[in-house]
């Protein structure tokens, strides 16, 4: 043990002393400017023969990168950096691929082109790694000529599985105008590949296919049992993604709601929610996915109900009880489901009540949120947000007048509450309880407006929310109401933040 302690050092050593004797003396201060004082045109020929040199494997490989970056601030590349970049998108290091294909796509934007020819040299090379990080790198930089496309599919029954698995999730990344070129075939046979991998990318793909790929649900419908959990919830992913409302797709995913994995269950009812109210007689376990599963699996059980219309019914007070759920993306999905299905107050108001008067204002915050996202105009819920717009923490106040703005006309007893946070507020509230009076219109604010304006203490006239205000009137009166409104009031600076909004 202290033999390989004491080798492990010593390589730690030999990387220092890399370092800092790195090709040249000055390449970390080469980077340094170039990278602080955005030296661009400076980058001469022989600062990047230099920085090319610093890319090399036997440097530390944040050296490497940032000799990378500080290629990429060139405006243009000598033949040696061109061949260097092509090269390193097949390098040993990861880190280092992902640095060259972001620098190549978003700074240096080479000519694709040119990467073509190298890389597709590389799929037919003898070496199954260096194939393999070629196959990566063609989907990285989404090159989808068909010449490329022809060959990451030949790629699919290649020997090495590292190759099958890059060349699957190419195939991935360049969408589905290229998957379609691809056919189904080729990844229905992928589907029984030894790589779990090349399972897991060709079972994505065949969701992106759409109804394209519909021969391939019987062996989307077997790798529902596949002993990987991530290749599962891709052959859920999938139905879902194929559609068609076989009770056997039906079955297989609503069973797919007890699978022992978290990703699965998600997977599966995410799908369930894909075929919309051809699902119904998955609403009972969904509604058990909502009270038991994790906070993944309830999220994804809450949108799926949300999209299945009325059928999703019987399961509001699963619904209505997820509206107290700590996890914010649970609590929101239950609420815009909860909008579809239209609950009425009883139902779901003692979920909300006492978050309403919660001490955490996180929690009230979430709240008002939820009022505004169910959409329901009954007094009690008015009555409730206008309580909010007087909240202590500001944030709560904000929400409050966006959920008001929603309701449109049911929060015209909010209007003066709102008009006093217009005026007096921080600027994020102003903004909200601006859109919310915008949003009720001219019948409703415009008297109020004028009223508090007028009364409106000297102070106010010297601030810049006089200008946010009277935009509201600019929108609202005629000119000829404008002129008469200034030459009452003779308020030069008023009249001045009002042409100025």
């Amino acid at each position: 043990m202290e033999q390989v302690a004491e080798k492990e050092q010593q390589e730690k050593w030999l990387q220092l002393e890399r370092y800092l004797s790195a090709p040249s003396g000055d390449v970390r201060a080469l980077i340094a400017r170039i990278e602080g004082e955005n030296l661009e045109e400076d980058i001469r020929e022989e600062h990047l023969a230099l920085l090319c040199k610093a890319t090399d494997p036997r440097y530390l490989e944040a050296l490497r990168i940032s000799a990378v970056w500080a290629i990429g601030r060139a405006q243009s590349l000598s033949p040696l950096a061109r061949e260097r970049i092509t090269e390193l998108l097949l390098d040993a290091s990861e880190p280092m691929r992902l640095a060259v294909a972001e620098v190549v796509l978003e700074k240096l934007r080479l000519p694709l082109a040119e990467l073509e020819g190298p890389l597709l040299s590389a799929l037919q090379n003898d070496q199954g790694a260096l194939r393999g990080r070629a196959a990566w790198a063609l989907g990285a930089l989404r090159l989808t000529t068909p010449p490329v496309i022809r060959a990451l599919q030949q790629a699919l029954s290649d020997q090495e599985g590292v190759v099958r698995l890059h060349s699957a999730s190419a195939l991935v990344a360049m969408g589905r105008a290229a998957l379609e070129s691809v056919g189904a075939q080729p990844l229905v046979h992928a589907l029984q590949d030894a790589h779990g991998f090349v399972r897991y990318h060709a079972a994505r793909a065949l969701g992106y296919l759409g109804k394209a790929a519909t021969e391939a649900i019987p062996s989307i419908l077997r790798l529902m049992s596949d002993p990987e959990a991530r290749c599962r919830a891709a052959a859920s992913e999938a139905l879902g993604g194929i559609g068609g409302v076989e009770s056997a797709v039906l079955d297989a995913l609503e069973d797919a709601l007890s699978d022992p994995d978290d990703q699965v269950r998600a997977a599966a009812a995410k799908a369930l929610g894909a075929f919309g109210e051809h699902a119904a007689k998955a609403v009972a376990s969904l509604r058990a996915s909502l009270r038991s599963g994790r906070k993944w699996v309830r999220m994804a059980a809450a949108e799926a109900l949300g999209l299945m219309g009325q059928a999703a019914r019987p399961a509001i007070p699963e619904l209505a009880e997820a509206l107290s759920d700590e996890t914010w993306g649970v609590w929101m999905a239950a609420a815009d489901a909860l909008h579809t299905l239209q609950p009425k107050i009883p139902d779901i108001w003692g979920w909300i009540e006492d978050r309403l008067v919660d001490a955490d204002a996180h929690r009230r915050s979430a709240a008002v949120d939820i009022l505004g996202r169910l959409g329901l105009r009954e007094t009690v819920v008015v009555q409730a947000l206008t309580k909010a717009l007087q909240d202590t923490n500001e944030w709560v106040r904000r929400d409050a007048a966006f959920a008001l703005g929603k309701l449109r006309e049911a929060s015209i007893p909010s209007v003066p509450t709102l008009i006093q946070l217009l005026l007096h507020d921080g600027e994020w509230v102003q903004s909200a309880a601006f859109d919310a009076l915008v949003a009720l219109g001219r019948e409703y604010v415009e008297g109020p407006l004028h009223h508090a304006i007028e009364h409106s203490p000297p102070s106010f006239r010297n601030k810049p929310t006089t200008a946010l205000a009277l935009s509201i009137l600019r929108r609202s009166w005629a000119n000829s109401d404008l002129h008469h409104f200034f030459e009452e009031n003779h308020d030069d600076d008023i009249e001045q933040a009002f042409f100025s909004a």
